[in-house]
């Protein structure tokens, strides 16, 4: 065989051959938690990876936190469904793109680029962040919600030419039927709740009255 045509060859061989992508890993389950995108689900166990496209659920009085390798987490609340839809290749940027098809997710994300923020959307908002924590999803009275408990979340509204900035002890509550927008400072218990739920791995967060926030550490 000539030498051209086993370069040709070589070269059609590493276009066809799948790129390998970064995952989330499993790094706690609390009660029941499954990937529901494949036929039979599968239980889920602490160290399972997910790629790309898994969409993953959780049960009454459960949990689940996933860690990208930058040290990112997600924690999905009880009754929550989430899908990964972008995670990037290996050897290029992180990517992070997430929705939330029910229930609330917190997160807690590392510093990234401008370029490649890390990204959770709801059906009908998104919140693009660089390194913050805060919550997102849909609650209990229907309404998709946007909160914030450490730094400031760059949030797209439907209506809105421009991205809104939701910053530390605020939230956003939007009614998807009426379209109607509720911006306001979150109550202590919110804010309690939504702090834990976007805790960083590992960690516990002591609830602490409103006067104290801004003088907690920054993870």
């Amino acid at each position: 065989m000539k030498h051209g045509s086993l370069f040709t060859l070589l070269i059609l061989a590493a276009l066809i051959t799948p790129v390998a992508a970064h995952t989330l890993v499993v790094y706690e389950v609390t009660g029941v938690a499954e990937r529901v995108d494949v036929e039979p689900t599968l239980r889920l166990s602490l160290r399972d990876e997910l790629p790309e496209g898994a969409v993953v659920q959780t049960g009454s009085h459960s949990g689940l936190v996933l860690r990208r390798v930058d040290g990112s987490v997600l924690r999905l609340d009880s009754n929550t469904r989430l899908r990964i839809d972008r995670l990037g290749e290996l050897g290029y940027p992180l990517r992070g793109e997430f929705s939330v098809i029910m229930g609330i997710v917190g997160a807690a994300v590392q510093r990234v680029t401008a370029d490649h923020p890390f990204i959770v959307n709801t059906p009908s908002t998104s919140a693009a962040v660089r390194g913050t924590r805060f919550v997102s999803g849909i609650d209990e009275g229907g309404k998709e919600i946007l909160c914030t408990t450490e730094g400031a979340v760059d949030a797209s509204l439907p209506g809105a030419d421009e991205a809104v900035s939701v910053e530390k002890g605020d939230g956003v509550w939007l009614d998807p039927e009426s379209g109607e927008v509720d911006a306001r400072p979150m109550t202590d218990a919110e804010f309690n709740r939504y702090n834990a739920l976007s805790a960083p791995a590992g960690s516990t967060v002591e609830e602490k009255p409103r006067m104290f926030r801004d003088s907690w550490p920054v993870w």
